[in-house]
């Protein structure tokens, strides 16, 4: 596991030290992951990010970033079906090194998947199969709408993680 995690500050933090040190000072603590990307010139910016958020009173995550070429279709054309699957891949990856450090369970983690399941887009057919593949693992799972999630016995419908991401691939 080679991913570089970084505050939104820009600091260098250790992915597993990190997420001790919320588990053991926070109560009530939601692990968000979820994975955001961007093609830019030829480049796939992707950011995957942890999100802690702690009760209802706040949140903050740390990220990492991928920059592959654009995956291309035999034809030359960009395969954007690669370059969402590979945002699921990105995200469920990060989860499964936490789960086998024994950071935290399945449960306790909600895995983000920023894609739509009301509006007919590029996106929609993934859901089936991502969501199959990370509710296989155990994972809870948010696309982006009417969906929802029970940790810690609350109800939690609103995706953190992917708008953080969201959020960094616009200031690519």
């Amino acid at each position: 596991f080679c991913m570089n995690f970084v505050t939104y500050d820009r600091k260098a933090v250790d992915l597993i030290q990190h997420c001790l040190e919320q588990r053991v000072k926070r109560d009530n603590l939601t692990i968000f992951i979820g994975t955001d990307s961007i093609s830019i010139a030829g480049i796939i910016h992707y950011y995957i990010v942890v999100a802690f958020r702690y009760d209802k009173n706040g949140a903050h995550f740390i990220f990492a970033k991928e920059k592959v070429p654009t995956y291309r279709q035999a034809n030359g054309k960009p395969d954007v079906f690669t370059k969402l699957w590979r945002e699921c891949q990105l995200t469920i990856e990060v989860a499964e090194v936490l789960v086998n450090k024994d950071i935290f369970r399945r449960d306790e983690i909600i895995i983000e998947l920023d894609y739509n399941s009301v509006v007919d887009t590029l996106s929609k057919p993934l859901i089936p199969a991502t969501k199959g593949w990370a509710v296989g693992l155990g994972y809870q799972v948010l696309t982006k709408y009417g969906e929802y999630a029970i940790v810690n016995g609350q109800r939690v419908d609103d995706q953190v993680a992917v708008k953080a991401a969201n959020h960094l691939c616009k200031g690519v």
